[in-house]
């Protein structure tokens, strides 16, 4: 199994066999202020080997603070990889696409970690910082709140 794409987004959502991204590719967190709770999803593209079909993979997303401490409860989920459809052609790439939706809590500033995990190894280990605004950064905007920034 390889990773195609994972990214944080705002939204995402797994629909008819394509996958909706709103706000998606967050890489940095601007805050007025901090703490910060913020509802975000991952969204995640794995591409399937043909030997994999029959298999049961298990998925592990974690989430650590700047410490290494966990945000989320340990929460592994068991896929059952199965064939897709018999009209999938023969060259046909097949793909799993899931979405997981969570509220964090940014208690400070540092680089957070988003980990996916497939059978122990580790696909991607994707950094969010996390950084308050400074007084000069916020005069720059005049009034309005910064591009991918949030808070209030």
């Amino acid at each position: 199994m390889r990773l195609d794409s994972f990214l944080i987004a705002d939204n995402a959502t797994v629909a008819d066999g394509k996958l909706y991204v709103h706000g998606g590719g967050i890489t940095r967190i601007n805050a007025l202020s901090l703490p910060l709770a913020m509802s975000l999803t991952v969204a995640v593209r794995l591409l399937v080997e043909e030997d994999e079909i029959g298999t049961t993979k298990r998925l592990t997303l974690a989430v650590t603070d700047p410490d290494g401490s966990s945000m989320l409860p340990p929460a592994p989920i068991d896929l059952p990889i199965e064939r897709p459809g018999p009209d999938m052609l023969p060259d046909e790439e097949m793909l799993l696409q899931m979405t997981v939706g969570m509220a964090l809590q940014f208690t400070r500033g540092g680089t957070y970690h988003f980990k996916l995990t497939i059978d122990e190894e580790v696909l991607r280990d994707l950094r969010l910082p996390v950084a308050t605004l400074t007084q000069e950064q916020l005069k720059r905007f005049t009034g309005q709140v910064p591009p991918r920034s949030v808070g209030q």
